[in-house]
């Protein structure tokens, strides 16, 4: 029996600069993911851990994406990203990312 990806996607916004938000609440594990940057965006949108702000982090202009996959076993399972604890911020208010990311079919 095989099982079946999909590729889903929801959007995430920083209502005011400067106030980091999670990716994903509650928790969401995927093996891979995307975080493209509204086109609409005019400023920058910083993605990183829970220690980002709106000045520091990976960037992305509007329009820009970062992907990531996981390719590691441990102990026979494959690690896993959990989108809750991956952080965005803005130095625009309202600015924000579509998250595009590996789920399994139910």
């Amino acid at each position: 029996m095989s099982l079946a990806l999909l590729v889903k996607t929801f959007s995430r916004t920083v209502t005011t600069a400067g106030t980091r938000v999670p990716l994903s609440v509650p928790k969401l594990y995927t093996t891979a993911f995307a975080v493209r940057a509204r086109s609409a965006n005019t400023g920058i949108i910083y993605v990183g851990d829970v220690s980002v702000t709106s000045s520091t982090g990976m960037f992305l202009s509007a329009g820009e994406s970062n992907e990531k996959s996981a390719s590691t076993v441990t102990r026979g399972a494959l690690q896993l990203f959990d989108l809750s604890k991956i952080f965005i911020d803005a130095s625009v208010n309202s600015e924000g990312v579509i998250v595009e990311y590996v789920a399994e079919e139910t």
